[in-house]
């Protein structure tokens, strides 16, 4: 069981590529599949988050923006996104 467990666990772990992190000034960010931008209220820093998730969207790094926050920083950053011409679901 536990052999199971753990062969189960090494080949997730394998499966699954590492994470890339940015930070919002960052400029040489590799290709991505998503964005995961985090809230943190509304203002400033959510906005500089979603800016940047708009920026990689438009030039073709990232395919997908996942917003994680409240209703309000998920509202705040859906507004921008749709504002910024970026598709928002």
């Amino acid at each position: 069981m536990i052999t199971t467990v753990l062969a189960t666990t090494l080949l997730f772990v394998y499966l699954i590529p590492q994470p890339t992190c940015i930070n919002v000034n960052q400029t040489d960010v590799p290709p991505l599949d998503a964005v995961v931008v985090l809230g943190g209220g509304v203002g400033e820093m959510s906005l500089s988050r979603i800016k940047k998730a708009a920026e990689l969207i438009k030039a073709g790094i990232a395919k997908k923006v996942v917003i994680v926050g409240g209703v309000d920083d998920v509202e705040f950053m859906l507004d921008f996104l749709k504002r910024a011409q970026v598709d928002a679901e």
